[in-house]
C-alpha cells in the first residue's frame, strides 16, 4: 500500500485524537495535525493555529487560516475529528477528499452540540460537503444518518482499543502501594472527566450506602481536565458524607498507566447525562472491569444489562443496588469480564479498526473524483444548494457567501425582534386595524402574498402574546432554527418517566432522533409520514413534494423507534386501534399544512388529556397548524392552555 500524506484536524491535546494519528505515523504515513489545542509530546507533526487573541476572536482567525494552511500541506486526505469550531473553517472553503467524524458534542444536543449561533448551519456544511463521515458506534451512525441526505457516505469505524497494552493480569501491586490502597481493598474507578457533565458526585452521594454492604471499598477518582472548583466540591462533599477516607483523587492519569488503574477496578463507573461511544469503556471491558453505567441506549451496542454490564436508571438508589451487586458477586464478574473481552476483541480491535481506515484513505486518495489535484472548491460546480434545516442558501463556490448570509440572517432577525417589540408597545386597536388592512391588501404574485400572510402572522403572534402576558406562559427565545431549545424545555419540565412520543411530520427523522437519544430504551417512539413530502402547496417556499424522501424511512435503528408509512388520513386509525400508548404523551405536529394537523388532532382525539403535551412545530402560521388547533378546539369542545411559547414553535396541554 502506497504511504499517504495525512492531515487531521482537532484537539492534539486529547487522548483520542493522538493514538489515532501515531498509529498512522507507525505505519509510515506523513501525518500533520492542524490544531489549536497542541499536545506536549506528540510522535507526528502538529501545527498550532493560535494566533494569541482573546479566545473568541482568536478561535475565528484560527478557522479562518485552516483552509490555507491545508492547502500549504497538500495533503493526499485531510481527516476532521471534532467538527466544530476549527473546522467549521474547511466548511467554508472545502478541501477534497476529507473525511469528517463527529463525537458526541458535535451533534448531540444534551453535551451542548449547536448552541454557538450559526454552528448547525456550518457542521450540516461540513457533513454534506464531506466525502465520508464516519461514526464510532451504531447509535452515532444512526445520529449522523438522520442528519444527512439518504445515500450519504456513512461508514462505522470506531477508536479500537490496543489489546497489546489494555489486557488482563497486569501488576498492579505499585500503583496499590503509591495511593495506599491495602491487598484487600475493593476499587470501583470514575475515570471520566472531573467536570459536572460526567457526574462524580452522584457517585460519592451513594458510598455511604454501599459501604454499608461492602465497607472495604475505595471509590477512585480521575482528574484528567479538572474543573477544579468542581473537585473542591466533590472533597467537601466526601468530607461531609463521611466518607472521604473512602475517596482517592489520582490526579491526571497518563495514557501509559490507564491499563493497570483498569486492572486495579473490579468495578467502572459512568453516569453521564449522554454519551458517544467512549474508548474509556472499551477499555475497561478489555481489561476486565466490570461497568456499571447510565441507562443510555448508546451503551446498548455493548451492554446488556444483567448479562455483562449493569445500565442504571436517574435514581441514586439505582446506582447503589448496581454496585453492591457487581461488587458481591465475584462469579457474575468474572463471566462478564470474559465475554466482554470476547466482545473488544471482535469489534474493537484497534489494528483491525485502522487497516478499515486506512483503506478508507487510499479508496478516498486514488478516487479520480476526489483527487486533491484537481480540488472541487464545489459541489455541483457553483449551483446552489439548500441545506435543511440552516436557512441558508450559498454558493458553493464563493464561500464568503456564507458567511455574508449568516450575517444576513442575524440582521434580519434582529430586525424582526425589534418590529415585534414596536407592535408590542402600540395600542391593540392600532395594530388590529393595521392586522385587517394588510389581511384584504391586493397582492400580485405569489412571493409577495406570501411575504404578506408571514406579516399577518406575526401581528397575530404579537396579539397573541400580548395576551399570555403576565399568565405565566413561558417564553423561550431560540437561536434561529434551533429547535431543540423548546424540546429541551419540554423534557425538563414534563418527561419524569419513561412516556410515548408520537411525530406527525418526520422528514430525516432529526427530531425523532433528538428524542430517541433523551428518552432512552424505556420510551417507545412513533414517526408518522408519507415520506413523499408535501401533499399540497404549503407556501412560496414550499410546494407539494417539498421534504421528499422518495417514500424511504430515516436510517435509525433502535428496537423502541417505529414509523408507520402513509397518508394522515390512512394510516391513523389502523395505528391508535392498533397500539396501546403510555398514559403520558408528547406529541410533536410538524406537519405544516393545515389539513395533515387537523387530520392528526381529530385522529387522536380519545388519547388527548392534561398527561399529553403538543409542542406545534409552526405554530404561528395562522392558516395552518394554528387554525388547525383552533378549529380542532371548536369542534371537540376541548380546553387548552399555553405552557411555553417561542418565535415559531408553541407548547400546549389539553385541560378537558
Amino acid at each position: 500500500m502506497d504511504k499517504l500524506r495525512l492531515c487531521f484536524i482537532g484537539p492534539a491535546a486529547s487522548i483520542p485524537l493522538p493514538r489515532w494519528v501515531g498509529w498512522f505515523a507507525a505505519r509510515g504515513h506523513e501525518t500533520t495535525v492542524l490544531t489549536v489545542e497542541p499536545a506536549r509530546e506528540v510522535t507526528f507533526q502538529q501545527i498550532d493555529l493560535q494566533c494569541g487573541l482573546p479566545r473568541k476572536l482568536d478561535r475565528l482567525l484560527s478557522a479562518l487560516r485552516i483552509g490555507t494552511a491545508v492547502r500549504q500541506i497538500r495533503p493526499d486526505v485531510v481527516h476532521i475529528h471534532y467538527a466544530r469550531g476549527l473546522a467549521w473553517g474547511l466548511a467554508l472553503k472545502p478541501y477534497h477528499p476529507y473525511v469528517v467524524t463527529p463525537w458526541g458534542s458535535d451533534i448531540l444536543e444534551e453535551q451542548g452540540a449547536f448552541r454557538d449561533w450559526g454552528a448547525r448551519v456550518l457542521t450540516l456544511r461540513l457533513f454534506r460537503q464531506a466525502d465520508l463521515v464516519t461514526a464510532h458506534s451504531a447509535y452515532m451512525e444512526a445520529c449522523v444518518r438522520a442528519m444527512l441526505p439518504l445515500g450519504s457516505p456513512v461508514e462505522r469505524v470506531g477508536w479500537g482499543v490496543n489489546l497489546h497494552l489494555f489486557r488482563v493480569g497486569l501488576d498492579v501491586a505499585p500503583l496499590r502501594h503509591r495511593w495506599e490502597l491495602g491487598e484487600k481493598t475493593r476499587v470501583v474507578f470514575s475515570p471520566r472527566l472531573a467536570q459536572p457533565f460526567y457526574r462524580h458526585d452522584r457517585v460519592v452521594r451513594v458510598l455511604p450506602e454501599v459501604l454499608a454492604k461492602v465497607p472495604d471499598v475505595c471509590l477512585v477518582i480521575s482528574q484528567l481536565c479538572a474543573d477544579p472548583a468542581y473537585v473542591d466540591r466533590l472533597r467537601h462533599l466526601s468530607s461531609q458524607l463521611g466518607v472521604a477516607d473512602h475517596v482517592r483523587f489520582v490526579g491526571a492519569i497518563p495514557y501509559i498507566e490507564m491499563p493497570f488503574w483498569l486492572n486495579l477496578a473490579e468495578v467502572v463507573v459512568m453516569v453521564p447525562p449522554s454519551d458517544g461511544m467512549p474508548s474509556t469503556l472499551l477499555e475497561a471491558m478489555a481489561c476486565g472491569a466490570f461497568p456499571v453505567l447510565s441507562g443510555l441506549p448508546q451503551y446498548g451496542d455493548l451492554i446488556k444489562h444483567g448479562v455483562n454490564g449493569f445500565l442504571v436508571g436517574p435514581e441514586d438508589g439505582d446506582l447503589a443496588e448496581a454496585l453492591v451487586s457487581a461488587l458481591t458477586d465475584p462469579v457474575f464478574r468474572q463471566d462478564a469480564a470474559r465475554e466482554n473481552r470476547k466482545i473488544v476483541a471482535e469489534v474493537a480491535d484497534q489494528d483491525h479498526e485502522m487497516v478499515r481506515m486506512e483503506q478508507l484513505y487510499q479508496k478516498l486518495a486514488e478516487s479520480p473524483s476526489t483527487s486533491s489535484t484537481d480540488q472541487r472548491e464545489a459541489v455541483g460546480q457553483g449551483e446552489h444548494r439548500f441545506m435543511y434545516g440552516a436557512g441558508v442558501k450559498a454558493s458553493e463556490k464563493n464561500h464568503h457567501l456564507v458567511f455574508l448570509a449568516l450575517v444576513g440572517r442575524y440582521v434580519k432577525q434582529t430586525l424582526i425582534r425589534g418590529f415585534c417589540a414596536v407592535i408590542r408597545a402600540l395600542p391593540q386597536q392600532w395594530v388590529q386595524r393595521a392586522r385587517d388592512r394588510f389581511a384584504v391588501a391586493h397582492r400580485g404574485c405569489s412571493r409577495w402574498r406570501w411575504y404578506m400572510d408571514r406579516f399577518v402572522d406575526r401581528i397575530n403572534r404579537e396579539m397573541v402574546w400580548r395576551e399570555l402576558n403576565g399568565q405565566g406562559v413561558v417564553f423561550i427565545r431560540e437561536t434561529p432554527g434551533d429547535k431543540y431549545q423548546v424540546f429541551q424545555y419540554v423534557y425538563d419540565h414534563y418527561v419524569k418517566g419513561p412516556v410515548d412520543y408520537l411525530e406527525f411530520g418526520v422528514y430525516r427523522g432529526e427530531s425523532l432522533a433528538w428524542w430517541m437519544r433523551k428518552l432512552g430504551r424505556d420510551s417507545n417512539l412513533y414517526g408518522v409520514d408519507s415520506f413523499n413530502g408535501l401533499p399540497e402547496d404549503w407556501h412560496y417556499h414550499a410546494r407539494k413534494g417539498e421534504f421528499d424522501c422518495q417514500g424511504h424511512v430515516p436510517e435509525i435503528a433502535s428496537a423502541n423507534v417505529q414509523f408507520i408509512k402513509g397518508k394522515f388520513e390512512d394510516s391513523l386509525q389502523p395505528f391508535f386501534e392498533s397500539v396501546r400508548l403510555k398514559p403520558d404523551l408528547i406529541i410533536h405536529l410538524d406537519a405544516d399544512l393545515y389539513s395533515s394537523t387537523v387530520t392528526a388532532l381529530r385522529a387522536m382525539k380519545d388519547v388527548l388529556s392534561p398527561r399529553t403535551i403538543l409542542i406545534f412545530d409552526e405554530y404561528w402560521d395562522q392558516k395552518n397548524e394554528y387554525k388547525a388547533l383552533q378549529d380542532f378546539v371548536v369542534e371537540s369542545k376541548k380546553t387548552f392552555e399555553y405552557l411555553a411559547v417561542s418565535e415559531v414553535r408553541a407548547v400546549i396541554r389539553f385541560t378537558s
